[in-house]
């Protein structure tokens, strides 16, 4: 416990290192002029396509890494589990376009943290701050775009999440949507962290998910988190 609160307190007071890689000056000096006011944060480099992003990764190290979603010839959701492999406590938010939209769910999908549009640098700082302590960032053109394709998936969700998953597995799944540990799923649940981990284990490999954060976004995409589902969920779990 005491290591626990020592480590927040740690983050909660560190400089937070950022990586700049993007292809476009104009959007390179904007960013450059926000972060720079900002006494938390430090800018270990500079970049302008993946091969920058591969070796910031290596060489620095960066808490966060901003990058274009497009970058000439490379895909950048291709970039990530390098990226990943080079420096694992390394988050990524990825920068889109207006019409990068349709693309949004395979970045997510690839483990990124945040997707930001590039007319929306004014939330920059927010995205940063959030993605830096653990969070899932969506800037608002991005969650209306994902909240607008739960209409179309509602027969994925009939057909996908009562049939493929098991109760246990369901609320497990929901426990992790809500930010809660594995212990404290544990103990509302009456079980034992090893079962807990054993479902969550079994939820990975069912859907080819690697991380808690994917399985949010696959509940999101599904349209599970209808109002009266996370009333209910809530309920449970308070």
């Amino acid at each position: 416990m005491i290591t626990l609160l020592v480590y927040l307190v740690y983050r909660s007071f560190a400089m937070i290192n950022i990586a700049i890689i993007c292809g476009q000056s104009q959007d390179r000096k904007i960013m450059t002029s926000i972060l720079t006011k900002q006494k938390d944060f430090c800018i270990t480099s500079i970049g302008t396509d993946g091969y920058d992003a591969l070796r910031s990764a290596k060489n620095h190290r960066p808490d966060i890494i901003i990058m274009d979603f497009k970058m000439g010839s490379i895909n950048s959701m291709e970039l990530v589990p390098t990226i990943k492999r080079n420096s694992p406590s390394t988050n990524l938010i990825v920068l889109c376009s207006g019409d990068d939209h349709e693309n949004i769910n395979m970045a997510l999908r690839s483990g990124i943290s945040g997707c930001l549009l590039k007319n929306e640098l004014n939330s920059l700082v927010p995205s940063i701050q959030c993605v830096y302590h653990g969070g899932l960032y969506l800037s608002p053109s991005i969650k209306n775009y994902v909240l607008a394709t739960q209409k179309d998936a509602h027969s994925a969700k009939r057909g996908f999440s009562g049939k493929y998953f098991s109760s246990t597995e369901m609320r497990i799944f929901f426990g992790i949507l809500f930010g809660y540990s594995d212990r404290e799923i544990a103990k509302n649940l009456n079980m034992c962290e090893g079962a807990i981990r054993n479902c969550i284990t079994r939820v990975k490999n069912k859907t080819g998910l690697h991380n808690r954060t994917q399985m949010a976004i696959l509940a999101l995409f599904l349209a599970m988190l209808d109002r009266k589902t996370i009333r209910g969920q809530l309920a449970e779990f308070s």
